[in-house]
């Protein structure tokens, strides 16, 4: 894993992206201090985000990951072309998304990609 700086700064907040563009998506999520796991809408999650935040203290556990081109089995996502292709304007992610020009699968449809992006939120 690496960090850039500012290397997404032209994109947008994706969790909001999703809550705006995909409300309903289904997602699951960790129960703070449990080991329980409770699914919801990416909406009501970020409405529980919102009421549980307090004096930057996040109070509600972790989203589990979104695939961001489909599912298969029992994944949580949608595809999201428009996200996408914000994505592959970005010069860093351009070259290392599954189909990226530093891939072997260069020029694979997203749509039929098993190897990400995925998102989450922590």
């Amino acid at each position: 894993m690496g960090i850039i700086s500012n290397g997404a700064r032209d994109m947008p907040n994706v969790f909001q992206y999703m809550v705006d563009n995909q409300p309903g998506l289904k997602v699951k999520h960790e129960v703070l201090g449990k080991k329980d796991v409770l699914s919801c809408t990416i909406e009501e999650y970020h409405e529980k985000v919102q009421s549980n935040n307090s004096r930057c203290i996040y109070h509600e556990g972790g989203l589990q990951h979104i695939s961001l081109v489909g599912t298969k089995s029992e994944e949580s996502g949608a595809l999201f072309p428009e996200l996408i292709h914000l994505m592959e304007q970005n010069p860093f992610f351009e070259v290392t998304l599954p189909w990226g020009a530093l891939s072997k699968y260069d020029g694979l449809d997203p749509a039929i990609s098993n190897d990400g992006p995925i998102f989450w939120v922590r």
